[in-house]
């Protein structure tokens, strides 16, 4: 009997107490359970909209989360984050001019009844504390709330200039909304300067860098982190005490990120020159949210690591740009494929060394092996760069590759998470093909060495040679496109497998994907961890279907 599952939109999932809807379609025909399921999608979503139009706080609960939301960050510390006591005065009068600029801005907003991104802001924190999604409140509701939230802003606004310009002075109310009266509790008080953590930005990020190459991250991630934090330091003085950075300061290196010049990357440039003004220059919007989390794992660790009392990364990420889409690198087709093996590598070159050059050589390297290994595998490059000749188990029932951090010649390697440890088992095609040859002629002709040695480990990247021979090597023959050069093989792996209806659990297994990066939504993690990993069994009977619609050529050849 067949059955349709809905997924219940977040605001209202945490109003009704559940996460989906079941609903059967009481036929056992697919066709006709097609045919109910768009009758019942069409059900649900008229049931949705009809539901979200009954979530509709009232005016008090609006006007009681924008006076809980002001008392919030009522109590923030807005005095100077500089270390120069003599200078103190002259920056909070800095600080106090740009308080204001953010003040008329608000101000403007509610004259024309047109809010941005603060008041929005400050109205989506408000309606969640009441357990409601801004996304599902009615037009009239999300305007009246964004109005409460720029009130609040403004008053913080002026709590922030008293602070700094009359801090000894009690603190005046000047919206009535936020007047609590007698039967309220007073409002905070501007915190005086006390004791701070003297740990500078300089000593947290050393101490920081230190902590993420102990849990053996790739290094590629850890040299990015290292690289915002040092753009940190640049920013604020790396001798500043980190406890002195606030949210706005925060909030105004997020907007620096979204500006960096792409022309820049992998040169030694200070950051204040790294900016542009020309929007067609900038990184990407994904590499500038990357960077900016890297940052957040940085100041949550301070928080957790007692070096901060508070969290001043705890902000929103940039804004994503209207219509953004994520790009991903476009599989090949089987065509695609077909032309591929049909170039001078697979189908004759010049000899081993010119592997672009039409010819009578039919020898089969690592470059070689390496594309057949990429398209059976799914494997990323970084990992099989590092593939040493004792991670290949060629005498087992199941004949596998392991993924691992360290092998039996004792090096060292990178992966990229927990779940991209695991065991591969290798595709019938290649066992064919000679694969065990192949490693084992390795092996002999360079003990200990790598069985990809043709490809350079990048001081940065695992994946740097490997990633380089292919990107040059599909521009040569016209099947680059965007994001293709060794993630593609991946790409196409999983867009095989999905063909042939093979189970997203047993893709997500065999590649090696975190959480639910695969997965089927409806499913519960904590329950796909129990009883161990998937066998080399399951994982074999799933990798086997796995069709490209042509025989792969070449099966002749010399090992060189």
């Amino acid at each position: 009997m067949y059955q349709v599952r809905f997924r219940l939109p977040q605001g209202l999932s945490s109003q009704l107490k559940m996460v989906e809807l079941r609903k059967s379609l009481h036929t056992v025909d697919s066709a006709v359970a097609r045919r109910r399921c768009l009758a019942a999608t069409l059900w649900f979503r008229g049931q949705m909209e009809r539901m979200m139009q009954l979530i509709s706080p009232t005016r008090s609960d609006l006007e009681g989360a924008a006076r809980a939301y002001f008392s919030q960050y009522a109590e923030q510390d807005y005095m100077p984050r500089g270390y120069d006591p003599d200078r103190i005065r002259e920056m909070a009068s800095y600080d106090a001019t740009l308080a204001e600029e953010g003040l008329a801005e608000v101000e403007s907003e509610l004259l024309s009844n047109d809010y941005g991104g603060s008041a929005y802001l400050a109205a989506r924190q408000m309606l969640a504390s009441l357990g409601i999604d801004i996304d599902l409140v009615s037009a009239e509701t999300r305007q009246l709330a964004m109005r409460f939230g720029a009130r609040a802003v403004r008053e913080l606004s002026l709590n922030r200039i008293h602070q700094l310009t009359t801090p000894d002075m009690a603190l005046p109310s000047y919206d009535r909304l936020f007047n609590l009266g007698d039967d309220c509790p007073p409002l905070p008080k501007p915190k005086a300067i006390g004791p701070r953590s003297t740990t500078t930005i300089a000593a947290a990020s050393e101490t920081y860098r230190v902590r993420e190459l102990s849990r053996n991250l790739s290094r590629s991630t850890v040299t990015e982190t290292i690289r915002v934090l040092k753009w940190l330091g640049q920013v604020f003085g790396a001798e500043t005490e980190l406890s002195r950075l606030t949210t706005e300061d925060l909030r105004g290196f997020r907007e620096q990120l979204l500006r960096l010049d792409r022309h820049t990357q992998g040169r030694d440039v200070p950051f204040s020159q790294r900016q542009t003004g020309d929007p067609s220059r900038r990184i990407s919007y994904t590499t500038a949210i990357k960077y900016w989390r890297f940052l957040g794992q940085f100041f949550r660790w301070a928080v957790e690591d007692r070096v901060i009392e508070t969290n001043p990364a705890a902000i929103a990420s940039p804004p994503k740009p209207k219509g953004l889409k994520r790009h991903s690198p476009k599989p090949f087709t089987s065509d695609e494929l077909k032309a591929l093996f049909a170039t001078p590598m697979y189908a004759g070159h010049k000899s081993p060394k010119r592997l672009t050059d039409p010819g009578d050589c039919l020898s089969r390297g690592g470059q070689w092996w390496s594309g057949v290994l990429f398209l059976h595998t799914g494997l990323r490059a970084g990992e099989l760069s590092q593939l040493m000749p004792s991670d290949f188990v060629f005498n087992a029932p199941v004949p596998y590759l392991m993924v691992r951090e360290t092998s039996d010649e004792g090096s060292e390697k990178s992966v990229k998470n927990e779940a991209s440890v695991r065991e591969v088992p290798l595709h019938s095609t290649l066992l064919a093909l000679g694969l065990e040859a192949f490693v084992r002629s390795r092996s002999k002709q360079q003990p200990g060495k790598r069985v990809f040695e043709v490809f350079r480990l990048g001081k940065h990247r695992k994946s740097e040679g490997a990633t380089r021979f292919w990107g040059d090597y599909l521009d040569k023959f016209g099947l680059r496109l965007a994001g293709r050069s060794t993630h593609v093989w991946r790409h196409t792996f999983i867009r095989f497998l999905r063909d042939r209806n093979v189970a997203v659990e047993d893709i997500a297994a065999l590649v090696g994907h975190a959480g639910n990066d695969l997965a089927d939504p409806f499913a519960h993690t904590q329950t796909k961890a129990y009883g161990g990993g998937y066998s080399l069994e399951r994982k074999r009977i799933a990798l086997e279907k796995l069709d490209f619609g042509f025989e792969l050529p070449g099966i002749s050849g010399n090992e060189k």
